[in-house]
């Protein structure tokens, strides 16, 4: 039985996240590590699917990318305190934006499919992604619009994920695990779930600068 809304699956995205990057920030022993990174990897797929969800059932879309952009650019100071150690670092942005360009790719996408070059929003969006080094860049946009791609075919989104998932364990064979978080969205019932809107938002940041500061007190 379907039983997960897309605020569940948020909720189960965020806590994956909260323990790889308690692992990414913090020292633990390798096997730790590995177990613990290996969880974060079912985040980013679960927001994505989430992210297009989002994407076609809200009732602004030109409002939903304006607050993931205001959001991501709150995010990048916390981002880079969190894993850098430094107010500003260009080393690589967060992950709000990968999805603000992966919103931006499927607006273009959307509105300019039938003149038949929707497709370039995508190659572009890439490569953007890419040139500024958010977190999972190219491979992040990708994966989104595989979802809003084969959205009424789960089919065609399980190849996809899974051939771009394997394509980046050929650097980090850790990456793998993040196929596991297909059988989680096939629990997705359809609906939206309980009014968790600005939570995940201020989550993200927020989560971000307790391990900083934690790190900071403890040493």
């Amino acid at each position: 039985m379907k039983k997960l809304t897309t605020s569940s699956l948020k909720s189960i995205a965020a806590a994956c996240m909260l323990i790889d990057h308690i692992a990414a920030v913090f020292t633990f022993s390798p096997l730790v590590t590995d177990i613990m990174r290996g969880i974060g990897r079912l985040s980013f797929p679960l927001f994505a699917f989430a992210l297009v969800e989002g994407y076609n059932h809200t009732r602004s879309r030109s409002h939903y990318i304006l607050r993931m952009g205001w959001f991501a650019t709150i995010t990048e100071i916390c981002f880079d305190l969190a894993f850098y150690g430094n107010w500003i670092d260009f080393e690589a942005q967060n992950v709000l934006f990968t999805f603000l360009i992966s919103l931006l790719v499927l607006e273009g996408y959307s509105r300019y499919k039938e003149q038949g070059f929707g497709f370039l929003f995508v190659i572009i969006g890439m490569f953007v992604a890419a040139l500024l080094r958010t977190d999972y860049h190219l491979f992040g946009v990708l994966m989104v619009f595989s979802f809003h791609y084969y959205r009424n075919r789960p089919q065609g989104y399980i190849v996809a994920i899974v051939l771009i998932n394997a394509i980046m364990a050929l650097a980090w064979s850790i990456q793998l695990v993040a196929v596991l978080s297909l059988p989680i969205i096939a629990l997705y019932n359809g609906e939206r779930g309980k009014g968790m809107k600005y939570i995940f938002y201020i989550f993200y940041p927020g989560h971000l600068l307790l391990l900083y500061l934690i790190r900071i007190v403890w040493g």
